[in-house]
């Protein structure tokens, strides 16, 4: 066979193509075998990782056992789903982790409802409205005019208590594993400012009696407090006077030492429970109030004068 300028004979040719069978398949075998030490390598590497983990996570456990361990001698044992801080507060640990986070929150929000903190404490962690419901019970947060506290103690139980639990809205669910539940809720109407008006009357009056007869403002403000705190009403008089309004509520949910879900922020619910910004509605009647009986001893002033002029002229 004649290529070019040069003749090839056919067994010269046979012989080059195994040659260059044998070439390409010395190059095919190197690439694979690189190919293979590549994929060992890793294969090793992620299992060195896996193994460096599950240490980190072992020492982590050990260091957190030998943590909780020191706290027990120190503070005793905790409640079941629960483990000590280092100030001795007790955590929850969000054990049950066989429900879903959607499970947990309706969870949260019932036990708050029916005032059932000790569940509602085991399904969350740092709660704003759990907290606040505590503060009217310590010591050191009540004033002079106790009667006050109690008043804003009662209707944010109220409010708890006329919680209805609607629907879910949506569910934002984050890398980190976070999710974020929008809820639908009814609650007590706090906006509600003109519930009061059909009562005006007997309401202005029985207060002037108390003010101005009995020269007690205590008595008078403890009146007022007991005739809102009846307003709210209960649930077999779809909650009185004030009535219900529905409301849109973003809570947080993360997983707990025990793998199980924890609502972890409730602080767009706590503010809907309770008078934001230094607005409660009793301030308001009383503001209200004082500018009618304002008026009411003008008009008896003007009136007894009047009469001494009638007198006179007689």
């Amino acid at each position: 066979m004649k290529i070019g300028n040069f003749n090839f004979s056919k067994k010269t040719i046979i012989i080059g193509g195994v040659v260059l069978l044998i070439l390409i398949l010395l190059i095919v075998s190197n690439n694979v075998k690189k190919q293979n030490a590549i994929k060992k390598a890793q294969e090793q590497a992620q299992e060195q990782a896996k193994e460096q983990t599950q240490t980190n996570n072992s020492a982590s456990v050990d260091a957190d056992a030998q943590l909780q361990a020191s706290l027990v001698e120190k503070y005793g044992n905790p409640p079941e789903g629960f483990e000590w801080d280092v100030t001795g507060n007790l955590v929850a640990k969000g054990t049950d982790d066989k429900s879903s986070a959607e499970e947990v929150l309706y969870r949260y929000l019932r036990a708050l409802s029916i005032l059932d903190f000790s569940t509602a404490e085991k399904y969350s962690k740092d709660s704003t409205v759990i907290a606040d419901y505590k503060n009217f019970y310590d010591d050191s947060t009540k004033k002079v005019d106790d009667y006050y506290s109690d008043f804003l103690r009662k209707q944010l139980k109220s409010s708890l208590a006329s919680m209805q639990i609607m629907s879910v809205s949506d569910t934002a669910v984050f890398a980190n594993g976070t999710q974020n539940i929008t809820v639908k809720l009814k609650l007590l109407d706090l906006s509600n400012r003109d519930f009061w008006y059909a009562d005006k009357d007997k309401l202005f009056n029985d207060m002037y009696t108390y003010d101005r007869t009995e020269s007690s403002d205590t008595k008078k403000m403890q009146y007022l407090y007991n005739y809102i705190t009846d307003a709210y009403g209960t649930a077999d008089n779809n909650w009185g006077k004030v009535g219900l309004k529905e409301y849109q509520v973003e809570l947080v949910l993360t997983k707990g030492n025990g793998k199980g879900w924890l609502v972890s922020n409730d602080g767009e619910l706590a503010p809907l429970l309770q008078y934001e910004k230094g607005f409660d509605v009793a301030s308001y009647i009383n503001s209200q109030y004082s500018e009618w009986a304002t008026n009411k001893d003008i008009s008896k002033s003007t009136q007894s004068i009047d009469d001494d002029d009638d007198e006179g002229d007689y």
